[in-house]
């Protein structure tokens, strides 16, 4: 089998799989004050300390939940805002809820290298201004479908002028691009490490100080009394032994080195096969992760070219997991402006550590029988 779907979710590192068996044998709860509670605790609170200082923030500015999706919705559901200014191009489980909290949504327009258009926004901030509306703005840092990298030096100081919040999920930055050069820039943020090797089962909602939050599941003290609940101490810990590992900034640079070159390849390989691939973002390489590769082979419909390429033993998707399991037309590429005929033929190749040359080969091999396809 050959994985290049690391944006849905990642193989174990070997290292972290080692130290997630070890922890097998660490079954206290870390809210009991007895000797197998208080180790828990203890692994719970350098977990926190690790995690907070690799973000740029205090540890009880981390609050720990079940996934990035409960993340999202406790930071979106939890705050005190008037009005949502988001992107359509956002993971649906923000886009959800927003709407759940059925306040006004303004949405930003995109071009069709995924960046946003600024005009949209002066447009809404100017509409919000004059209502005197405190707005909640969230964008994604990395978009999960396209890996275009979003830049928010043009946005902030408006909502920061007009008393909003400024959140970012961030999953698909993490392990991928350095937080320090954008993070200061958001008053929260939220990020999971099973997309990069780490265990699946824990998110992480970065609040900095003075935002007020609403819990949205009650009935316990835990994390600083935001979110109710037994932590998952065997994922927290993975995601502490993750962010251990890329914060080596030698061995982070040297793994994005390689999925880089792996990806060139793969984009030229592509680019032989089919002069009229559409590779999203190809145009600015300095706007998109290393790792991530939305192909767009207008004719064959994604769910086909899924379908031949796992008959070849290669795992990609069509964009976002699903959890029905279907093949949609992306939302991501219709709100970059393209129509029908590419939202619905697109390819999403995302790589990472335990990837090599082998897999670039085997895909490529994949890919030509997606041209035949096209063509008998």
């Amino acid at each position: 089998m050959h994985y290049l779907d690391y944006n849905a979710t990642a193989p174990l590192r070997n290292a972290i799989r080692e130290q997630m068996i070890d922890m097998l044998d660490i079954f206290g709860n870390p809210s009991s004050v007895h000797l197998a509670g208080r180790k828990a605790k203890s692994i719970l609170e350098n977990s926190r300390e690790t995690i907070a200082e690799y973000c740029g923030v205090l540890p009880n500015n981390i609050i720990f939940t079940s996934s990035a999706t409960e993340a999202n919705h406790l930071i979106i559901r939890g705050t005190n805002c008037d009005v949502f200014i988001t992107s359509p191009a956002e993971h649906d489980c923000v886009l959800s809820a927003m709407k759940a909290t059925g306040k006004p949504i303004y949405y930003l327009k995109h071009l069709q290298d995924g960046c946003l258009d600024k005009d949209s926004f002066d447009e809404i901030i100017t509409h919000i201004k004059n209502q005197n509306l405190r707005p909640f703005f969230s964008l994604m840092k990395v978009n999960n479908e396209t890996g275009v990298i979003q830049a928010f030096d043009y946005f902030f100081q408006n909502i920061r002028d007009l008393n909003g919040i400024i959140h970012s999920d961030a999953v698909q930055a993490f392990g991928k691009i350095p937080f320090a050069d954008w993070s200061w820039q958001t008053d929260t943020f939220t990020l999971a490490g099973h997309k990069v090797g780490a265990g699946k089962g824990v998110g992480v909602l970065v609040i900095k100080q003075g935002i007020e939050l609403c819990p949205q599941l009650t009935g316990g003290g835990q994390e600083m009394r935001l979110r109710a609940g037994t932590e998952n101490i065997m994922a927290i810990s993975s995601l502490k032994k993750l962010t251990e590992i890329i914060s080596d900034k030698e061995f982070f640079l040297s793994e994005q080195e390689k999925i880089l070159n792996l990806r060139n390849s793969l984009e030229k390989e592509i680019k032989n096969i089919n002069p009229n691939a559409i590779i999203i973002g190809d145009g600015n390489h300095h706007h998109r992760v290393n790792n991530t590769i939305c192909v767009v082979t207008a004719g064959i419909e994604s769910e086909k070219q899924v379908i031949i390429s796992d008959l070849n033993k290669v795992c990609v998707s069509a964009g976002s997991a699903c959890s029905s399991g279907k093949v949609k037309k992306s939302h991501v590429l219709t709100a970059y402006g393209y129509d029908n005929n590419h939202s619905s033929c697109s390819l999403r190749i995302s790589l990472g550590h335990g990837n090599n040359t082998q897999d670039i080969t085997a895909f490529t091999k994949a890919y030509k029988m997606i041209m035949s396809a096209c063509h008998s």
